[in-house]
């Protein structure tokens, strides 16, 4: 027969075992950089429990503290957990473990700007805009921009009168944006479709422009975007609206100039898609050059590094999709779908540029094309230049791109051309 004594004990001991034991472990990983005891199933401490330097402090960059008692206690507050001990985040109590992590949201990773965003209990780097907060842009050092740092452009037909370049009264013209940029606010945003053309001749401000709503910037009978100097990187935009046979997508030029084009598309129509003078460099990652009568890419002796990109459909009924005419030395172009064009490519006969892991269908002159289809694939009809199944390159790259033209992992087998295939 159970006794009175023998209930109450009963009951206390269920009851303690339905809260959880905050130095509860499994395995090693769960203690934070401490010791898992596998036979009482308890974390002990990194370095005897007192807040001392040790072999973790290389790794999180603080000389005052190491993963230890301060940091692996069975119960927390905040300020005791506001040590510095989490790679120069102040950290947090993890109430149901009771343990300091460095962050429970984003609020808590904003004393580190360059990792604004809390990911498993840890500060890390943004990685889209869509992790970013209003005006929602994420910066390629991993910090999301404020607004403070941004000018916003958007075409009124009726003027932008009292205009200040703010989200709420937004610039009419882009170049009107360019005039006031400064270090520490070099963040162009473009919302929707432009009425006017955008030159950058900057200094040492290296200018971003980000395209928004989809955003497009028209060449016109002119130049769309034209890159003179400065670091310059452009993303998420549309160039169109050609008008004449001397128009030109985007220009970089000038011998210390570097341009980087990320999800740009160039279909300006009547017109040359993208042209880099003698001494620029341009970079293109995920960018889309079709329908532009005159040529697709002219680099005329500059630098390139062109990946997952595509030269569709340009060239009119003559002309080519890649021209490399006096190319630098180092240029690297990989990765690309080039097709639908009346010459593929065209390259110098006494300096002949290579096209690799690539598909290239159509004439090719002078060029080196190596370890690349050249046929035309059947693509997605409702995904124009997009796979339909895999199409391995003659052998396996040797280096490719973490990523494809949608921004899609390339894992094995890792497909030629500009697209990844993904079932």
């Amino acid at each position: 027969m159970l006794t009175r004594v023998t209930v109450v004990a009963s009951l206390v001991l269920a009851l303690a075992c339905t809260k959880k034991n905050p130095r509860y472990c499994e395995t090693d990983v769960g203690c934070m950089g401490g010791h898992c005891d596998k036979v009482a199933h308890e974390c002990s401490n990194v370095d005897a429990g007192t807040d001392v330097s040790d072999a973790r402090d290389a790794a999180d960059a603080d000389a005052r503290d190491a993963v230890d008692a301060v940091d692996l206690r069975p119960h927390c507050t905040d300020p005791q957990c506001a040590d510095g001990g989490f790679d120069g985040a102040f950290g947090v109590c993890e109430p149901e473990a009771g343990v300091c992590v460095q962050c429970l949201g984003d609020d808590d990773c904003s004393v580190n700007k360059k990792k604004p965003i809390c990911d498993t209990q840890a500060c890390r780097a943004c990685r889209s805009d869509s992790e970013c907060p209003d005006p929602s842009i994420c910066m390629t050092d991993g910090h999301c921009a404020t607004g403070a740092e941004v000018i916003f452009v958007q075409f009124n037909s009726s003027g932008c009168s009292g205009g200040m370049g703010t989200s709420a009264n937004p610039y009419c013209t882009p170049n009107e944006a360019v005039d006031k940029l400064a270090l520490g606010k070099n963040v162009i945003a473009i919302r929707g479709a432009l009425a006017d053309r955008l030159t950058l001749n900057t200094t040492g401000l290296a200018p971003v422009i980000v395209g928004k709503s989809a955003a497009s910037i028209p060449a016109t009978a002119a130049t769309a975007i034209q890159v003179l100097s400065d670091n310059v990187l452009i993303r998420d935009l549309v160039v169109t609206g050609g008008t004449a046979p001397a128009s030109k997508g985007v220009v970089v030029s000038g011998s210390s100039t570097t341009l980087t084009l990320s999800n740009v598309q160039v279909n300006i129509g009547t017109g040359l898609g993208i042209q880099a003078d003698t001494g620029a460099h341009l970079t293109m990652d995920r960018c889309t050059v079709t329908g532009n009568s005159a040529g697709g890419l002219l680099v005329n002796g500059g630098g390139y590094d062109v990946q997952n990109s595509v030269f569709a459909a340009d060239g009119g009924t003559t002309g080519y999709g890649v021209q490399l005419s006096a190319v630098l030395s180092g240029a690297q172009f990989s990765f690309t779908t080039i097709v639908g064009n009346p010459v593929a490519a065209t390259c110098d006969l006494t300096n002949a540029a290579t096209v690799r892991d690539s598909i290239v269908a159509g004439p090719v002159i002078n060029c080196n094309v190596t370890n690349s289809i050249t046929t035309s694939p059947t693509f997605d009809s409702a995904r124009p230049y997009h796979l339909t199944s895999h199409l391995a390159c003659l052998m396996p790259p040797m280096s490719p791109p973490a990523h494809d033209i949608d921004n899609q992992p390339r894992t094995a087998p890792v497909d030629c051309g500009a697209d990844q295939f993904v079932p």
